[in-house]
Parts: C-alpha cells; sequence; structure tokens
C-alpha cells in the first residue's frame, strides 16, 4: 500500500491484488466470529479499512480497463499531500504553529485563488516582502522566455537544425541572444573590406561593396565610423553591411545556444551554411569573395571573443583572490 516504484506498484491480476480481497474477506470473518464485541477492532478503525482497501481496488480496476494504465503507485494515494498542505499553512502563520480555523481559512483561499504566497494577520512576514512573487495566474500572461525566442527566431529563419539543438540542450529560461550595435557592425564591415577585399584590387567587387564616405554621409549607421575616421577607412555598401550584419548575427546565436570548445569554429561555420548561401561581390568572384571574406570575419570575431572571456575570467579570479 505504500509502493514507490514501478517495482513494487499494484498491478492488475497481481498476487498483491488478491491479498488485499483476502484481508477484506478476513476482516469480515473476523468481525462476524468476535460479533463486532471485545477482540475486534474498533468501528472507525474497520471502516476506515475497508473503505481506504475498497477504493484502492476499484481504482485499480477503474484506470486499468478505462484509462489504460498498467500499475499504481499506492504510495500517492495516501494522506502525505494533505499532510504537505497542513505543513504549508502552519508555516504562513510565522511561528504559530498551530492556526486558528479563521487563520487556516485565509492561507487556504490564498493558496488556492490569489498568490502562491501570501501573508496572513499577526504572521511575521510583512505583505511587501512577498510582493515580488508571481500571482498564480501570471504563467498565462508572462513574456516568452530568452529559450523560447531564440527557438522562435531560429524557425522563423528557417534554420530548422539550429532550433532543434536549442531545444535539445537545457537552457536556462532566461538565456537570452546576444546582439551588437548595428554601427559597431558598419564599422568593422570597413575593416574587413580592408583586409579581405581591398588587397585583391577587383574593381568590380569593389565598386559593390564599398562606398565613399560622401555617399554616408546621411547614414545614420556611418555615425561610428565617421567619427573614428581621420582618412583612410573605408565604408561598406549596403549589400557588404548586410552580409557582415549576417555572419554576425549567425555567430551570436550560436554562441547563444553553445559553449565555447576546441572546435568552435565548426559549430559556427555550420550555422552561417544554413542561414545562407555564400556569394558576395560579382558574379566572376562571388563565391572566392564570400568564403574570403567569411572565413577572415568568423577567425577573428572568435579570437577576439576568446579574448575578452579570458580577460572577464583572470579579472573575476584576482577579485576573489583580493
Amino acid at each position: 500500500m505504500t509502493s514507490r516504484f514501478t517495482a513494487e506498484a499494484l498491478r492488475p491480476s497481481s498476487p498483491s491484488v488478491d491479498k488485499l480481497h483476502y484481508f477484506l474477506s478476513f476482516l469480515s470473518a473476523w468481525e462476524k466470529h468476535t460479533n463486532g464485541k471485545d477482540g475486534f477492532l474498533s468501528q472507525s478503525t474497520a471502516t476506515g479499512l475497508r473503505v481506504t482497501l475498497s477504493s484502492v481496488l476499484s481504482l485499480l480496476e477503474y484506470l486499468a480497463q478505462h484509462v489504460g494504465f498498467k500499475y499504481v503507485m499506492t504510495s500517492r494515494l495516501s494522506q502525505d499531500p494533505a499532510e504537505h498542505l497542513f505543513g504549508i499553512v502552519r508555516q504562513s502563520s510565522g511561528c504559530n504553529s498551530h492556526p486558528t480555523p479563521q487563520q487556516f481559512v485565509v492561507t487556504v483561499n490564498c493558496l488556492a485563488f490569489k498568490n502562491l504566497a501570501h501573508s496572513v494577520s499577526k504572521g511575521n512576514c510583512e505583505p511587501g516582502v512577498l510582493s515580488s512573487l508571481l500571482d498564480a495566474d501570471a504563467c498565462q500572461k508572462r513574456a516568452p522566455s530568452g529559450k523560447q525566442e531564440l527557438v522562435d527566431k531560429l524557425l522563423d529563419e528557417g534554420n530548422i537544425d539550429a532550433a532543434d539543438t536549442a531545444l535539445l540542450r537545457k537552457l536556462p529560461d532566461h538565456s537570452q541572444e546576444a546582439s551588437s550595435d548595428s554601427r559597431l557592425i558598419f564599422y568593422i564591415a570597413g575593416y574587413v573590406a580592408r583586409k579581405s577585399i581591398w588587397k585583391t584590387g577587383r574593381e568590380s567587387c569593389l565598386n559593390l561593396l564599398l562606398m565613399n564616405k560622401e555617399e554616408a554621409g546621411n547614414l545614420s549607421l556611418a555615425e561610428f565610423t565617421r567619427m573614428k575616421d581621420n582618412g583612410g577607412l573605408l565604408y561598406p555598401s549596403p549589400l557588404l553591411y548586410q552580409f557582415v550584419a549576417d555572419l554576425e548575427n549567425a555567430f551570436t546565436t550560436c554562441f547563444s545556444l553553445r559553449e565555447l570548445h576546441s572546435d568552435s569554429i565548426l559549430d559556427i561555420v555550420e550555422v552561417v551554411k544554413a542561414k545562407r548561401e555564400l556569394q558576395l561581390g560579382c558574379p566572376d568572384h562571388c563565391k572566392n569573395v564570400a568564403a574570403e571574406l567569411t572565413a577572415f570575419y568568423l577567425t577573428t570575431r572568435l579570437h577576439f571573443s576568446l579574448r575578452a572571456l579570458t580577460a572577464a575570467t583572470l579579472e573575476s579570479a584576482r577579485l576573489r583572490s583580493t
């Protein structure tokens, strides 16, 4: 009657069921032999035993025949949940472990219909202390978790593999996808162009992927670049900017879902390949330019991410040691 794991669970047509039926018969025979007087259980105890055993057998029969259950864990039918509720009610009354009937009713109503936790009169906890806890109906109103937002975004982009990875991994619900300032992406896109495209000297590609400073004069994206420009900085065209922005979004999405490890570069390459076809520049060089730019950007981005992570770890260790 107190099975807590499947090996000892109560099953239809099992020896345990036969024993319960036998005990009920024995109880009736015992009562008849003593005429319900001396030598027999009290009337309340006998009635309680019959009700308990008969209820368990009836419930087992119903669940097996109509619901499809294979067994019943009888420990779930005990009064432990009721005792647990009474324990919560007693704790809600502060140092008073024996609440009055009025306090009991107020506490149960608060737990059932109002807040997950609510201080009662003459308790040792002020109402303001519990104001930060959620109401019982808050689960229907709360905003999507960080994990849910990531999965929704990946599904909207058609990146099924990354969404599947996010669902399989045990991410905390408060995890959020990192993002980068678009003005910084514009600045970095010019740097990437100088390192991977400018040196090739391909006029057809440069005309498509770069623009002069005057053309970028009214762009809010170019504010940071103009501020840093003492002569010589490159201004990416909308085509190049969007390509680098997509790479950055892929990078931040990837490492919002996965931890850094020795093969992290393979993880980000997989995400980038799944997001879009790698083509950039003129028709003659679009694949080569895209491959060179992608390789340079991802390698550089990962390098600086590791440097920042290492610096943060060392600083944290230094603060703990002081």
